[in-house]
């Protein structure tokens, strides 16, 4: 289960960034995994907040994505103490965050729906 743990808002696209972890005991996929706020969601202006992984990394249970609204190259890092992080970018030259005031949410792949097609009869 990813959640975000961390938030730092700035007026600098390059500065501002979510801190989130897996919190979840399974190792998960950040593909399909989106960030929206709550702005967005109601006025359905998503570009007033949200951002949907690209990434097709995995995320072990206790570790961290920090995603940065600014631009990078997505890859893993350690912190100082040693933990495996992994940088993930939005690519926007704005802030983004800074300017949303109500609660941010993470969605998963797992909320969704899709109605299965009818069987074919084969005879």
């Amino acid at each position: 289960m990813l959640r975000i743990v961390g938030l730092q808002r700035s007026e600098i696209a390059d500065r501002e960034f979510l801190l989130l972890q897996n919190q979840g005991s399974m190792r998960i996929t950040l593909k399909g995994h989106a960030i929206l706020s709550e702005s967005a969601l109601l006025t359905g202006d998503f570009n007033m907040g949200s951002y949907a992984f690209p990434d097709e990394v995995h995320i072990a249970p206790g570790l961290y994505v920090v995603l940065s609204t600014g631009a990078g190259v997505p890859r893993w890092a350690r912190t100082k103490d040693g933990t495996n992080l992994y940088h993930a970018y939005m690519f926007k030259e704005q802030p983004l965050w800074s300017k949303c005031e109500l609660p941010l949410h993470v969605m998963s792949s797992q909320h969704s729906y899709s109605e299965r097609p009818e069987p074919i009869m084969v005879r």
